[in-house]
Parts: structure tokens; C-alpha cells; sequence
């Protein structure tokens, strides 16, 4: 029976192996192609006893990680049983992650190199739990931090595991938050009005240094104005309100009045300065008087003395 065992480095292995048959067989064992020699090989022993043939191997190293085949062979023929062999090697941290003091918003990454047969797994932990950070790209075995923060502060550690074994290293790292102060101002832009007053502005930028997620803000403004003049407006001429309307004249029946406005900037104002409209304030008294007088009436008589008329109206 030849099975598959697993041990460490300087650890020692029996495989037995029985093959029964008649005539009895010769029985050899290989390690891959090769044959094994007990007085070749000095870490290995092989014993034969009541039909069984056993081998044993001693400070043994990952170079001796093989397939192992026992061999028996008579007349009758051939049989062969085969085991494998693994031969494994703790893990070892080669580099280590190393202590750190960062601003925060830098790129920052633990190295943690290892050795060991069959590879060893790692994985890191945050103060001793187990953590999910999807701003941390993990490269390998290293951590990479591509904008660290205050929150990720802390002792990391890791951890190499394989059958052979468990090692770890630690590692801290300590953040600190960075305040935001002004840069220069920028010079004043170009006034906003070509004549009369306007403004201008001027801008700076929070980036001496840029504050961090945690860090405070530029305190103030980072835009500023001020009045400005290129020259002064040329000034068109143009009409003032007009005046009130003068009183009706005359002052009863049919009239007129007058209303006026004043050329300001000059003389040279387009429209009328006066503007003369029919006004009506009340009717006018009226004097009494006669109408003129009518014609003659006929004589009363139609011969001798007699009386014509005549006569007028009071109006």
C-alpha cells in the first residue's frame, strides 16, 4: 500500500509497499525515473519484512517533493504501486510591510513578500479584523493606497498561510489631514464697461496646498471686485419732462394752452420744445340787449292821419 503523504522540511516518510506472488518478487523502489539506493541516498532506508518492503525517508527537503513507485517483478511479470510525496515549507515573510507616517491624499503601499512551498496565501487585516476598502487596489501581496485618508489610518497586518504553517508582519500606518490655503490672486480682469463705470474681478484658487478630504477649506472668498472707469460716457442730448400745462387762455369760452420741455446735453434735441393744444374752461357771461329793430308796419288808416309800428326784442 502506497499512498500520498505530505510532511515538512526535515521531516521523515514511510511508505510500505506488498506485493504478494509466486515465486516470490524482487522489489525495487523509484523515485520518478530513478531507482532508489539506500547507499547512494543517505536519507533513505529500505527494509524488507514477512512479505512487506518498506520505505523510509528521512530530512527530507522540497527538492525530494516526487512521485514514489514500488516495483516487484518475477517471472510472472511486472507490478508496480505508486504513492506521492509532498514535501512542504512553512511560510516566510522575505519583506515585510513597513511603518509609515503620510499626508492625507497621498499614494501610499505596503509591500509584504513571502516565500514558501506550496505558496502561501496572504491576506491583510485592519486592527485585527478583516476589512473592505474598494479605494484600496490590492496588487499581489501589497496594499496600494491611490488617495489615503484619515479613516484609514490604523495597524495593518499580514498574514502568510500554507499547510505548513501561519506567519505574519504588521505594519502602521499614521494619516494627517492637510488645511487648505489660498494661492496668489490672479490680476484684475478688464473692466466690464468701456465707458462710465464698470467692474473688474480678480479670482485665486485654494491649492497652497489643496485641503485634504478631512482638512479644512480656504477660509474667505476666492473671487473679489472693485469698481472701475476707462473713461467717461459721451452724453447724448435729450428732452426734460415737460412742463405743466399753462392756464386756459382766455380764461371762459375757446382757448389755448401751452406745455414745455427743455434740450438738455446740448441744443441739438430732435421734436418740438412747445406743443400748444384748444383748451375750454367755462362759457363767458353775455350783456342783455335789444335786436334791431323790424320793419314799419302798415298805416292804421288808409286816409287821413293814422299810426305805423315798429318793434325790437330784449336779448
Amino acid at each position: 500500500v502506497v499512498s500520498t503523504q505530505s510532511t515538512g522540511v526535515g521531516g521523515c516518510v514511510t511508505f510500505t509497499c506488498h506485493i504478494g506472488s509466486v515465486p516470490s518478487p524482487e522489489v525495487t523502489w523509484w523515485r520518478g525515473d530513478g531507482q532508489l539506493n539506500p547507499i547512494r541516498n543517505n536519507n533513505t532506508k529500505i527494509t524488507m519484512e514477512d512479505g512487506y518492503s518498506t520505505l523510509e525517508l528521512c530530512d527530507l527537503s522540497t527538492e525530494d517533493s516526487e512521485c514514489y513507485n514500488c516495483l516487484g517483478v518475477n517471472i510472472e511479470g511486472v507490478n508496480m504501486t505508486t504513492g506521492m510525496l509532498k514535501v512542504v515549507a512553512p511560510p516566510q515573510i522575505t519583506t515585510p510591510p513597513q511603518d509609515q507616517s503620510v499626508t492625507e491624499g497621498m499614494f501610499v503601499e505596503l509591500v509584504c513578500e513571502t516565500t514558501g512551498i506550496p505558496q502561501p496565501e496572504v491576506r491583510w487585516l485592519l486592527d485585527g479584523e478583516t476589512f473592505s476598502d474598494r479605494f484600496v487596489l490590492q496588487s499581489g501581496t501589497a496594499l496600494r493606497f491611490t488617495n489615503i485618508s484619515v479613516a484609514q489610518q490604523g495597524t495593518y497586518r499580514c498574514e502568510a498561510e500554507n499547510p505548513a504553517g501561519t506567519t505574519f508582519a504588521e505594519a502602521t500606518i499614521d494619516v494627517t489631514s492637510v488645511d487648505g490655503n489660498w494661492g496668489e490672486w490672479s490680476a484684475y480682469s478688464t473692466c466690464d464697461e468701456d465707458c462710465g463705470f464698470g467692474e473688474q474681478t480678480r479670482k485665486r484658487v485654494c491649492n497652497k496646498p489643496r485641503p485634504s478630504l478631512s482638512g479644512a477649506s480656504c477660509p474667505g472668498d476666492s473671487e473679489e471686485t472693485r469698481d472701475c472707469i476707462i473713461k467717461e460716457c459721451p452724453v447724448e442730448p435729450r428732452w426734460s419732462a415737460w412742463s405743466e400745462w399753462s392756464e386756459c387762455t382766455p380764461t371762459c369760452g375757446p382757448g389755448n394752452h401751452t406745455r414745455a420741455r427743455t434740450c438738455l446735453n446740448g441744443d441739438s434735441c430732435v421734436g418740438d420744445e412747445f406743443k400748444t393744444e384748444p383748451c375750454y374752461t367755462k362759457p363767458c357771461p353775455v350783456d342783455g340787449g335789444y335786436s334791431e329793430w323790424s320793419t314799419w308796419s302798415l298805416c292804421t288808416e288808409e286816409c287821413g292821419g293814422g299810426n305805423q309800428t315798429r318793434t325790437r326784442t330784449l336779448r
